[in-house]
C-alpha cells in the first residue's frame, strides 16, 4: 500500500489532467507489482481486451483496485450498502471479489467520465494477506 503522501499527490495528478476518474494500473510507465505471475498477467490481458473490445475503452489493468473518483460519480456505482446482508453471515458477499473493480470500470465508462489511468505500485503487503 503506497502512504497516504503519495496517494494525494496521484489525486492531485488526476485533477491537473482534469479527469473524474483515476484509475491505477500496474502495467504502464512507473506501474509495478511484485506478484504478478504468468497467469494473472495473461488472465488480466484477456479481460483488458474483452472489456476494452465491448466498451470501448483503452485499459491497462482492469482488476487494480486504485481507484479516486468525483463524488457525483457515486450514484453510478450503484453498489449495495456496506451493511447489506449476504445468503449467510460467513458466505462472501457481492462485490467482495475481483468482480467489483471490472464493474466500477465498466459503470464509469459507459457514464462518459473522463478516465485516466495513474502507475501505481504494488508492493509486499506489510501485515495480513495480499490478495
Amino acid at each position: 500500500m503506497d502512504p497516504p503522501t503519495r496517494v494525494r499527490s496521484r489525486l492531485r495528478g488526476g485533477a491537473r489532467i482534469r479527469a473524474d476518474f483515476a484509475k491505477g494500473t500496474r502495467f504502464s510507465k512507473g506501474g509495478y507489482s511484485h506478484d504478478i505471475t504468468s497467469i494473472r498477467r495473461l488472465g488480466n490481458a484477456g479481460l483488458n481486451g474483452l472489456v476494452n473490445r465491448l466498451f470501448g475503452t483503452r485499459y491497462t489493468d482492469l482488476c487494480y483496485g486504485y481507484n479516486a473518483f468525483r463524488v457525483f460519480l457515486l450514484p453510478v456505482l450503484d453498489l449495495p450498502p456496506a451493511d447489506s446482508a449476504g445468503p449467510r453471515a460467513d458466505a462472501m458477499r457481492w462485490g467482495d471479489g475481483f468482480e467489483i473493480e471490472a464493474l466500477i470500470n465498466i459503470r464509469v465508462a459507459l457514464a462518459g467520465a473522463r478516465i485516466a489511468e495513474v502507475a501505481a505500485r504494488r508492493r509486499p503487503a506489510c501485515t495480513g494477506r495480499a490478495t
